[in-house]
């Protein structure tokens, strides 16, 4: 498991509400939430990111900022973190993130 996986389950169990539902996977009544077999939380199927230790900004930044997805603007990097991973508001900090991006910036500004 990779650090950043690792980082992510660490905070969640050092959580106290999160570490709850993790203890407790048949008391989860909302079917949006649940527990994989690798002991992650999920939301809607994704792996849940709590919003400590800047865990959000660096999986946007692991998604984002590889050489080989080329800056691809808002939407499809929300598209792109989403298949993995969820949390809190993440369109509006996935959104914010690559409107303030430069080099996302200098390639917009660039084909026009």
């Amino acid at each position: 498991m990779n650090s950043l996986l690792a980082n992510i389950k660490l905070a969640v169990t050092s959580n106290p509400l999160y570490a709850k539902c993790l203890k407790s996977r048949e008391d989860l009544n909302d079917p949006h939430w649940s527990v994989n077999n690798n002991g992650f939380l999920l939301y809607n199927k994704q792996i849940f990111v709590p919003e400590s230790n800047d865990l959000c900004l660096q999986v946007l930044q692991a998604r984002h900022n590889h050489q080989l997805v080329e800056h691809m603007g808002q939407s499809k990097t929300y598209h792109l973190v989403h298949r993995n991973y969820s949390w809190l508001k993440i369109y509006k900090f996935v959104k914010d993130y690559v409107k303030t991006y430069s080099t996302c910036i200098y390639n917009k500004s660039r084909r026009h």
